[in-house]
């Protein structure tokens, strides 16, 4: 964010918002980003044949007991919920990544949700 005040040309005193700055330069946040490259890795895996090593990995569940420390966030939970926030089900998602540029418009937003 420093770089893009100094880009505007604002400051911390001149109590501009980030969002603000970052929608004058048309940049997204790096949240939005990050989202989005899950979201396209997990349709790629979703359509990957199944023999192959990282859909395996995807789809493999550890045994044993866990630690009796706090609960890990899951890859997969972190998909469900990206998927919530976006109005989708993760069963949904399964089946909107078979069309590959429905899919990419979906995580680009630039289509409505079905």
């Amino acid at each position: 964010m420093k770089c893009l005040r100094r880009i505007v040309g604002k400051t911390k005193p001149d109590r501009v918002r980030n969002d603000r700055i970052r929608e004058e330069l048309h940049i997204k946040a790096v949240e939005t980003t990050i989202n989005e490259r899950i979201l396209s890795w997990y349709g790629h895996l979703l359509r990957m044949d199944e023999n192959r090593k990282p859909h395996q990995y995807m789809e493999a569940r550890a045994q044993g007991r866990r630690p009796t420390d706090r609960p890990r966030v899951t890859w997969e939970a972190t998909v469900s919920r990206i998927a919530a926030e976006r109005g989708k089900t993760v069963n949904q998602l399964q089946r909107m990544a078979t069309d590959r540029e429905q899919w990419r418009r979906w995580i680009r937003g630039d289509y409505p949700t079905l």
